[in-house]
């Protein structure tokens, strides 16, 4: 995974070249998107291998009208959905073990400007952020990427 990001691709088992047209030069790295010293490499090596974690959150701006701000949380979660379905066709095709996890779903109001600690968050955006979620689930749930919770 490392190699896909900083030196623009990888080598798979087979000895193919997989160019990622990617040169990042990270200063640092947490793993499974926590850093955790319990895990030695190769335990985190392992825990890649084993499951595809998501953790993605939509964001709109504090200073965006309600109409503006509905494009623009539909849009992010429209782009995460494709992208979710290109990783999920190549975990299905070169490891189809591995398991999904969505670890983290949600939305944010950013501030226009510098911190505010007691942001004026209008009304819509409560309705708005709640009618994100069908849009995922509507999608994941008959793929098996969400389990559904049981009904009592």
């Amino acid at each position: 995974m490392v190699s896909w990001y900083i030196k623009g691709g990888f080598k798979d088992e087979l000895g193919v070249w997989h160019p990622s047209g990617h040169v990042y030069n990270f200063e640092y790295w947490e793993p499974m998107n926590e850093e955790d010293q319990r895990f030695s490499p190769e335990e985190l090596t392992k825990l890649y291998d084993a499951s595809v974690s998501y953790h993605f959150y939509t964001g709109s701006e504090s200073d965006e009208t309600p109409e503006i701000m509905k494009r623009t949380m539909f849009r992010q979660a429209d782009q995460i959905l494709t992208t979710v379905g290109y990783i999920e066709a190549f975990r299905e095709r070169f490891l189809p073990q591995a398991k999904t996890d969505i670890t983290e779903l949600g939305s944010i109001l950013m501030p226009a400007e510098a911190v505010d600690p007691h942001p004026s968050i209008p009304a819509s955006y409560w309705s708005l952020s709640g009618s994100v979620w069908p849009t995922y689930m509507a999608t994941w749930l008959p793929k098996g990427l969400i389990s559904s919770p049981p009904l009592s």
